[in-house]
């Protein structure tokens, strides 16, 4: 098979930077990106190409930035939406710029990537969108509403993208990791997304930090591992040939635990009260639609 172009989003450390290592080493052709170009120099060395691309940049210049990335190698396979940070604070807290940034980074700057990337997907009748979510997707966590809420928007739109382009050879799929060993939890740029000030909610920061700190570079998760199976997924693979891989996947012992308790818990609690909410319905009211008939 012929090289494939991958484009990885938010490349300077983390899953990002392990996504090109990983596409390097397996012979496809990688793309980097970062906000900051000179954050991703050592990359360049490993044989990857560099572009500067900012989640928050508009429409019109991600058009721009999208162009120059397939004429770099005169495609583009896999775009891989990795690029993001986690803005932590509770609803009484939330700053709107700061809320407002989040989810331009996490949301918007999502699906304008995708808008801009989709004409060329369509042109060449493939093209495969991953959009790497998070556990914090599913679960609430206090002080996570805004990163959770933006992870949440995000997956509907992909999963909505999904449906609306599976006709024209263009795939989707959203990985919901727990904690790996990225620096996600390194405390100086975790305090730096914190609210300014608080009353109210002071000890619950001062846990969070506390939590943080003790488990950085502890977590259980292997971002090589993590990588090398999207790879999988993506190619049909290994241990996914011959496989449907599902649309959303939770990835990593704890994101597999904390959803299988959550999935077990929703459904428990809609048994019991099935019968109550359904006596919402007009008495022998017809169906109105289903999925089938769009």
């Amino acid at each position: 098979m012929s090289q494939q172009v991958w484009l990885v989003t938010g490349c300077s450390s983390g899953f990002g930077e392990q996504y090109i290592k990983t596409i390097i080493e397996r012979g496809d052709k990688a793309i980097a990106t970062a906000r900051n170009i000179d954050s991703i120099k050592h990359l360049k060395d490993l044989g990857a190409a560099t572009l500067q691309l900012d989640m928050t940049d508009s429409r019109e210049v991600m058009e721009k930035k999208v162009k120059e990335a397939v004429d770099i190698y005169g495609k583009i396979d896999y775009v891989v939406q990795n690029a993001g940070y986690g803005y932590i604070a509770t609803l009484e807290d939330i700053e709107e710029d700061a809320l407002l940034k989040e989810f331009d980074t996490l949301v918007f700057g999502v699906v304008r990537l995708t808008q801009a990337v989709t004409p060329y997907f369509r042109k060449q009748g493939s093209g495969f969108v991953v959009l790497v979510s998070s556990l914090a997707s599913t679960t609430s966590i206090p002080a996570a509403g805004p990163y959770s809420g933006a992870k949440a928007a995000v997956e509907a739109f992909i999963k909505s993208y999904a449906q609306e382009v599976k006709d024209v050879g263009i795939k989707a799929l959203i990985l919901q990791p727990g904690s790996y060993r990225t620096n996600i939890r390194e405390v100086t740029r975790f305090k730096q997304n914190l609210p300014k000030s608080t009353k109210e909610h002071q000890a619950l920061y001062d846990n969070v930090t506390k939590l943080i700190e003790a488990t950085h570079n502890t977590q259980e998760g292997d971002p090589r591992l993590f990588c090398e199976l999207t790879w999988d997924f993506v190619k049909g693979t290994g241990v996914a040939e011959g496989k449907e891989v599902p649309l959303a996947l939770s990835m990593g012992g704890e994101a597999v635990d904390f959803e299988l308790d959550r999935r077990q818990k929703s459904l428990d609690e809609l048994k019991e009260w099935e019968a109550i909410v359904r006596n919402t319905d007009f008495p022998g009211a017809k169906k109105g639609w289903s999925l089938t008939e769009i």
